[in-house]
């Protein structure tokens, strides 16, 4: 036991006296962390609950003469809609077109002139929109107006069943509040905790975990250099045996690898403000499970490659690879290559930190750490396997 802490501490020496492996290893995935999460923290939302939807200017033309005229107008003054849209009456198809092409409005709506007609004589009717440029605008647009189009069908409908003379009573009263237009726009959390990952969040469990991968690539590069620099020869002249030899250089990447993940984990959480949660266990049982994985993947590669070079290019893309179909650089892929993701160890392992981050469902966390550890086990078997039957030696 003594000569295997003997190799592994020599093994974290060279990696320390090995200045691009220091700043690879540990200055680039916070670099990188950095950048991307101040690149792309538009595309991530921060909380729900702070979320407020910019005010869309809309531009009506309220064509319609009959009863819901009125009531329309009524609608189009509540004060209840002036949080998410401004409306401007206009005269007519040309002044909204006008306005409309010099970017006075977001969004146009026309109210044919039978609308009141059709909706008394129960026949399908509706409005017609006009849609500008942006997608969040419209939406919410689009939202508000066919809320209040549904509650008009609600009327229609007791108009059909109870008379005409249903229309004396106010559209919006205490009795239908239910009905009102504020319930179909909420900004809200589709979590358990209202809590989300931010960009800086996402990339640097991202990162973390595609450096974790690139740590057992530099096991097996030192597996293989041992080999081209014939320094192998004289480690096995010595009376160790060549298993006590392999343990303690890959007990050394592991712990080098464990240092390169308390670096990330102190310096994202004290500089970049990363909150990785409270169950400090869990995140490091599944780095522990990354980094078991990584080495063995490093020991099987050694196994079937024989030079360096050749380790180091296979590593590479296999390990870029994973990273793109997990969703590493860029989320949300789509169907296909989201489910070719699910084959990559950085899939598990992004999976469960991000979801040990959000405190989610423990039920999902204990069954992604049973598809890491699963995971771990087969790739050290594996490992242990070839080894046996290749051996480490010239």
């Amino acid at each position: 036991m003594k000569n295997i802490f003997t190799i592994a501490r020599y093994e974290l020496i060279r990696f320390f006296r090995m200045r691009s492996i220091l700043l690879n290893m540990l200055g680039l995935p916070l670099l990188l962390i950095l950048i991307l999460g101040t690149a792309l923290s538009g595309v991530f939302q921060t909380s729900g609950e702070n979320q407020k939807l910019e005010t869309v200017k809309v531009a009506v033309l309220n064509e319609d003469q009959g009863v819901f005229k009125q009531i329309i107008s009524d609608f189009l003054s509540s004060p209840d809609i002036q949080s998410y849209v401004s409306v401007k009456l206009v005269k007519s198809r040309e002044e909204l077109f006008e306005k409309y092409e010099s970017k006075e409005i977001d969004y146009g709506i026309v109210v044919p002139d039978d609308f009141s007609d059709s909706v008394m004589s129960a026949r399908i009717t509706g409005w017609e929109f006009i849609e500008g440029e942006f997608i969040e605008k419209n939406l919410v647009a689009r939202t508000i107006f066919e809320s209040f189009l549904s509650q008009v069908n609600e009327m229609q409908a007791r108009v059909f069943v109870l008379g005409p003379e249903t229309l004396e009573k106010p559209l919006f009263t205490d009795q239908n509040k239910h009905f009102q237009f504020s319930n179909y726009v909420e900004i809200g959390s589709l979590q358990k905790n209202e809590s989300k990952t931010s960009a800086i969040q996402y990339y640097a469990v991202t990162m973390l975990v595609m450096f974790l991968l690139f740590s057992g690539m530099a096991a097996a590069i030192s597996l293989a250099e041992e080999k081209e620099t014939f320094t192998l020869l004289r480690l096995n002249s010595i009376p160790l045996h060549s298993n006590t030899i392999i343990i303690g250089k890959l007990l050394g990447v592991g712990i080098f690898s464990l240092i390169q993940a308390m670096v990330i984990l102190s310096f994202s959480t004290f500089v970049y403000g990363v909150d990785w949660g409270d169950n400090y266990i869990m995140i490091f049982g599944v780095i522990i499970l990354t980094i078991v994985s990584s080495t063995s993947l490093g020991v099987i590669l050694t196994s079937f490659l024989r030079s360096s070079k050749s380790i180091i290019a296979t590593y590479q893309a296999l390990i870029f690879v994973m990273t793109f179909l997990s969703g590493g650089m860029i989320p949300n892929l789509g169907e296909f290559l989201n489910t070719l993701g699910k084959f990559s160890i950085n899939y598990w392992s992004s999976n469960t930190l991000i979801h040990l981050m959000i405190e989610s469902d423990s039920t999902m966390i204990i069954k992604n750490m049973g598809v890491i550890g699963s995971t771990s086990l087969v790739l050290a078997l594996s490992a242990g396997l070839l080894y046996w039957k290749v051996g480490y030696h010239e």
